[in-house]
């Protein structure tokens, strides 16, 4: 109906014009020896020639009852009449974003919505920095040598250099959420976490104590080398094992607010957002150190001030845990460029606040004998005592310190827009923490032997003490790639 009444008022209007054009015009008439002609045509309607040649004007179609109502159909042209398009369909499109997108060409993405929510699903493929150990601490030798170092055919299995963990996996998940229609103001929380990553040293004598395993290390009075023997040809069968180990977690709050955002119809365009909240990351690293000697039979040991003959088992453990706490707070920027289906982000934080540092050591030794009693069964009998080889009464204890740090964060990424609610990205993530407590930095070769159980100057005086650990740190690194997944609606 309305394509018919548009038409009617458009044929109206070119009628009016041509009369109001020929009004003024002179009769032609007028002009000598032209023949006489009618009136120019009234507006009002099609008119048709009566009997004597005059135009009558057709007025509106009646029906009975009346004109034709409001809200029907005029009457329509002939086929053979002049034809006219029907008017576009412009709807309530405009330029805020808020009216319904202009239809997209043949491959290209939809026009882009502000979301309201949004959520992100990372794979982390990190590295990390290596974790240094400053004291050799496992060697081998011949039975001369003993495994002390220095000698000839001694060599270091473990320790005295830096313990690599390779690619470590992870993953983070990021949501948020904006709290009006505009995406002005809005709350984002994000978590991650990496595997438990290890870097292990195991290693078993034969039955007679062959090959020979040692655990070197300088005494503090003497200022010579020595060593504790774990395995030893005909002493002792032994395994010894070290285990360094390292975690990386964290979590954070941010308030988002916009300060820049291209029109969303456009191909391509900026979003720029600054974010402040609260952030926590945690470092946790364990140096770990264990050996078990079977004591052959007829061989006597020394521990805790008493000589034993064997057979028996001669545990020796330390243990070094570092744990670093980040608490502060969180500021940075969100900038992302979008190129029709492509989006570039990169987005830097910098966390400011306090580095809670806290070192627990422990050491142990234990002696385990066993004897027949009168049903044929062994009855067996464990002893323990505080005190292992690097770790002993002089240092053992918990150890903590704080300080102000400043971490940077950088994310890039490179991704594509593959619906108006789903995305995905690839992207290079770098974590920089200036300093932090690790383990194998906390205790030198120095060793005070009359802490030692199973040394033969346990419980003896005159013997220089250790320096007890004073918190060395060093910085650490945590970077690789990403791969996300990305939906928001």
């Amino acid at each position: 109906m309305r394509k018919g009444f548009l038409s009617s008022i458009a044929a109206l209007t070119a009628s009016a014009g041509l009369a109001w054009g020929q009004a003024n015009m002179p009769s032609v008439a007028s002009f000598p020896g032209g023949p006489a002609l009618p009136d120019p045509i009234p507006i009002g309607g099609p008119v048709q020639l009566t009997a004597g040649g005059q135009p009558t004007i057709i007025g509106p179609p009646q029906i009975s009852g009346g004109a034709i109502p409001v809200g029907s159909d005029p009457i329509p042209f002939p086929s053979n009449g002049p034809q006219y398009p029907p008017p576009g369909n412009f709807g309530n499109f405009d330029l805020t974003g808020q009216g319904p997108p202009p239809q997209q060409g043949y491959g290209e993405p939809e026009a882009p919505r502000l979301p309201h929510f949004y959520a992100n699903g990372e794979y982390l493929m990190m590295f990390m920095t290596a974790a240094p150990i400053n004291t050799p601490l496992i060697t081998t030798s011949s039975p001369v040598a003993q495994g002390i170092l220095g000698r000839p055919t001694t060599s270091v299995l473990f320790g005295a250099d830096e313990e690599g963990f390779g690619v470590v996996s992870g993953f983070r998940v990021t949501t948020g959420a904006w709290f009006d229609s505009n995406a002005r103001v809005g709350l984002e929380l994000s978590g991650f976490v990496m595997e438990q990553q290890a870097s292990i040293f195991d290693a078993v004598s034969s039955a007679r104590g062959v090959p020979t395993f040692a655990r070197p290390y300088v005494d503090s009075t003497t200022g010579q080398q020595v060593s504790f023997l774990a395995a030893f040809p005909e002493l002792a069968a032994g395994t010894i094992n070290a285990l360094s180990e390292t975690q990386v977690w964290g979590s954070e709050g941010n308030v988002l607010m916009n300060m820049y955002r291209s029109r969303p119809t456009s191909y391509s365009g900026w979003t720029i957002n600054s974010l402040l909240g609260f952030r926590y990351v945690q470092v946790e690293e364990q140096l770990a150190i264990a050996s078990g000697s079977h004591v052959l039979p007829g061989n006597s040991i020394p521990f805790a001030g008493l000589f034993l003959v064997g057979p028996a088992v001669v545990g020796v453990s330390d243990s070094f845990l570092a744990r670093n706490e980040f608490y502060g707070g969180n500021f940075g920027l969100q900038t992302q460029f979008r190129s029709g289906r492509f989006l570039f982000g990169m987005n830097s934080k910098l966390g400011v606040g306090n580095m809670h540092s806290r070192l627990d050591v422990n050491g142990y030794s234990t002696l385990t004998t066993g004897r027949a009693i009168a049903d044929g069964t062994t009855q067996f009998n464990a002893t323990s005592v505080q005190g292992g080889l690097f770790a002993n009464s002089g240092n053992i204890g918990r150890y903590i310190r704080d300080e102000f740090v400043v971490i940077p964060e950088l994310n890039l990424s490179l991704g594509c827009q593959l619906t108006s609610y789903l995305s995905t990205n690839i992207g290079y993530n770098l974590l920089y923490i200036p300093d932090i407590v690790r383990p194998g930095q906390q205790f030198g070769p120095a060793v005070n032997s009359s802490l030692v159980p199973t040394s033969f100057a346990y419980g003896q005086s005159g013997f220089n003490p250790v320096a007890r650990p004073t918190l060395e740190t060093s910085e650490f690194y945590l970077h690789g790639l990403s791969f996300s997944m990305t939906f928001q609606y």
